[in-house]
């Protein structure tokens, strides 16, 4: 299984992340967004579809993308 995307912090304080690969990975990897790192608080994991135009944010970096704060 692989899992492709980008992350980016936004100035509001919350984490703007785009997925992309098989339907059972994205889902595993959005309840894992529910925990966050030991250092966080997660209030809510707002889920929508993406088009290819996000992921073409990346440029051409394979895998993920780790994008300036916006």
């Amino acid at each position: 299984m692989y899992l492709s995307g980008l992350l980016r912090n936004r100035r509001d304080g919350s984490v703007e992340a785009v997925f992309a690969g098989s339907a059972e990975i994205v889902d595993r990897m959005i309840a894992e967004c529910w925990r966050g790192p030991i250092s966080s608080r997660v209030d809510a994991v707002d889920v929508n579809d993406a088009g290819p135009d996000m992921l073409a944010l990346r440029g051409n970096i394979a895998g993920f993308a780790t994008l300036p704060t916006l």
